[in-house]
């Protein structure tokens, strides 16, 4: 394994990325390649320390893997690195910012132990919980939920950069200095754990979250119901029946025929009350 950390300015960057290195090692090597916004960097390094990572803003955590020659591998692996600071790389144009000669280090981060920049990305559902604990004064796990709303996003990658920025300004236009949202998840597959959470002690408005969240999930064409599923969560439920009424009618039919006692995942989708078993 080799990893590192990139500082980029949107997901279209994100994607230029993805791309090259899909181009240099083959979409099957590219064992992982997540994103963290800068709100969420920062949430972690306020839980972790900020020596966790240099980097400020959006990043993305790109993790290549081999089962071939190490050697090789890892002179690759560093070729492209330097290609990503080299003037004559066409990448270098679509990520040096304007009055950069050269992609600094200040926005590039790799280590020989992956694991390193590994903890930065998987901290953030923990920075998340402390976010929560010290901006809402919650003081245990259960009360975490009255405070956060966090749908799990599915979006193709090119649409998630679009998605996250209309979602956000509309959440902080409807609720000015009332939420903050904290953003991470899985670019190269298109998953965005979407962490809205509360800035005082004032419990999160969970209908009006999701009434702006669905609202643009389905001008996308999204599902808020990802890697995780939206359980049993009533505004997420809500969402699907509007989204996805014909087949959720089709999924309650092979239900009721294979399931009828509704004993896998009996609330999963709002089955329960679908069968009538609520």
């Amino acid at each position: 394994h080799q990893a590192c950390l990139i500082s980029v300015s949107n997901d279209e960057e994100a994607f230029h990325v993805l791309q090259a290195a899909q181009q240099e090692f083959g979409n099957g090597a590219i064992y992982k390649y997540e994103f963290i916004s800068g709100d969420s960097l920062q949430a972690v390094k306020d839980l972790k320390g900020s020596d966790i990572t240099n980097l400020t803003g959006r990043v993305v955590y790109l993790q290549v893997t081999t089962t071939g020659d190490p050697g090789e591998f890892v002179e690759k692996y560093y070729g492209f690195i330097k290609g990503l600071k080299d003037p004559r790389n066409e990448l270098y144009y679509k990520l040096a910012k304007d009055g950069e000669t050269e992609l600094s280090d200040t926005r590039l981060e790799y280590a020989k132990n992956w694991r390193e920049v590994y903890e930065a990305r998987h901290s953030c559902t923990e920075a998340s919980d402390y976010w929560i604990k010290t901006h809402c004064g919650a003081t245990d796990s259960s009360q975490y939920q009255n405070f956060r709303f966090s749908p799990d996003i599915a979006l193709p990658p090119s649409q998630l950069g679009a998605f996250s920025e209309e979602t956000k300004a509309a959440l902080y236009e409807r609720f000015p200095g009332k939420v903050q949202v904290l953003e991470f998840g899985h670019f190269k597959r298109g998953g965005s754990h979407f962490h809205v959470v509360s800035t005082d002690a004032t419990p999160i408005d969970k209908d009006g979250v999701a009434a702006v969240i669905m609202e643009k999930l389905e001008k996308y064409k999204g599902s808020p119901s990802a890697e995780h599923g939206g359980g049993n969560t009533k505004q997420i439920i809500a969402g699907l029946n509007k989204m996805w009424a014909a087949a959720l009618d089709i999924m309650t039919d092979l239900k009721r025929a294979l399931d009828p006692k509704n004993i896998f995942n009996p609330r999963s989708f709002g089955m329960d009350k679908r069968l009538g078993l609520a």
